[in-house]
């Protein structure tokens, strides 16, 4: 079996995270993991904005190529980039079911467990607290 090759990612300058595997709980708490990781979520952010603004541009694009050609997609070597038209849908007004028929409602609602997950969310600047230097 070939081995498993991992691509790093360039980080941005002034980011500088340990390995996933040497985090502890005291690497978290400290001001260099924290001003790191804030960082890194804001390079992300802006990544993610720059994204945007290409897929909005890019599907402009394909729209004006589909309704000239017919065609919904551009096919590239590295990505394929595929429009679809907007439309119409149908929804439940689960709210007002609920409130009309509350016996029904509870006859048919069900319950599913879900997973743990992380949610993290950047203080604003003025809101940040700075370390005490040692």
């Amino acid at each position: 079996m070939a081995d498993e090759k991992k691509e790093i990612v360039a980080m941005p300058q002034g980011v500088n995270l340990p390995s996933v595997g040497n985090l502890t709980m005291d690497v978290i708490k400290s001001e260099e993991f924290s001003v790191s990781f804030r960082s890194l979520i804001e390079y992300y952010k802006a990544l993610e904005s720059v994204k945007k603004e290409y897929e909005a541009k890019i599907k402009q694009i394909l729209e004006d190529h589909f309704f000239e050609t017919g065609d919904n997609a551009i096919d590239t070597p590295q990505i394929k980039f595929t429009v679809s038209l907007g439309g119409t849908k149908t929804t439940f007004n689960e709210k007002e079911f609920k409130a009309e028929h509350p016996e029904i409602y509870i006859k048919y609602k069900t319950t599913s467990d879900t997973g743990s997950r992380l949610t993290t969310t950047l203080k604003k600047e003025k809101d940040v607290v700075k370390f005490s230097e040692e």
